[in-house]
């Protein structure tokens, strides 16, 4: 079964890191000794932060504490909408309108708790995933979905950026291509940039960047890291 599992993780390009670390953790779960899959989850998506920590918990942690460390995280996983969305609202509090980029889990949890009068979406070039983020927030806010190059229409009705990440490192994060122009442009206008995330995608070496569909963003550009467990500005050198 965890073969299968691993395998449509591979394959996958429409679910985010969250979804696929949980797909992970439930099939790890029905496994004897997950930690002897801990070279394989390595190598699994190196593109994503959450598959890398995965793996270095199960190589650290003592055997017998496995089955519950996967519990845990399953759980937590499952609770993270409501702890991540408080914190997002403490942190930027209220707001008319957002500008993001592509389709993001966190973002969309975020979307939930700020309620804004209107987002604007950039349509996320190649995947184009901004349309089902439109889809998303239907309901919770008015959306206007805009080609990347027209960035700076939605920016200049903003009170600031929310955007996602796959990897956070002290130096940066991953997020789709097109992310690090927007919020080049985001700090031209003085706006600012909140990255919004999972703690299980936060690392402490590098972020690499394996994919061309995503860009390593410098922290310089980011105005506030929120993720479920705490909140932190970058440090720049």
């Amino acid at each position: 079964m965890i073969e299968k599992v691993l395998k449509s993780i591979r394959r996958d390009r429409e679910r985010g890191g969250i979804e696929l670390a949980l797909m992970l953790l439930e099939g790890l779960r029905h496994v004897e000794n997950p930690e002897d899959f801990v070279t394989e989850i390595k190598n699994l998506r190196p593109d994503m932060a959450v598959f890398l920590n995965i793996a270095h918990y199960l190589s650290h942690i003592d055997k017998d504490n496995v089955k519950n460390w996967i519990d845990e995280q399953i759980e937590g996983i499952k609770n993270l909408p409501e702890r991540l969305g408080k914190r997002v609202k403490e942190n930027i509090g209220k707001i008319r309108a957002i500008t993001t980029i592509s389709r993001s889990r966190s973002v969309l949890i975020g979307i939930q708790a700020l309620k804004p009068e209107r987002i604007y979406i950039l349509r996320g070039y190649p995947l184009n995933d901004g349309k089902r983020m439109v889809e998303d927030v239907e309901g919770i806010t008015e959306p206007v979905l805009l080609e990347d190059l027209n960035m700076v229409d939605g920016l200049r009705m903003s009170d600031c950026v929310l955007i996602g990440a796959d990897c956070i490192s002290p130096d940066g994060f991953v997020n789709r291509k097109g992310s690090l122009p927007l919020c080049i442009v985001a700090n031209y206008l003085r706006i600012p940039v909140y990255v919004v995330s999972e703690e299980l995608k936060v690392v402490n070496n590098f972020c690499e960047v394996r994919e061309d569909i995503f860009e390593y963003i410098p922290s310089s550009l980011v105005t506030q890291f929120i993720t479920e467990e705490r909140e932190w500005k970058p440090f720049i050198r």
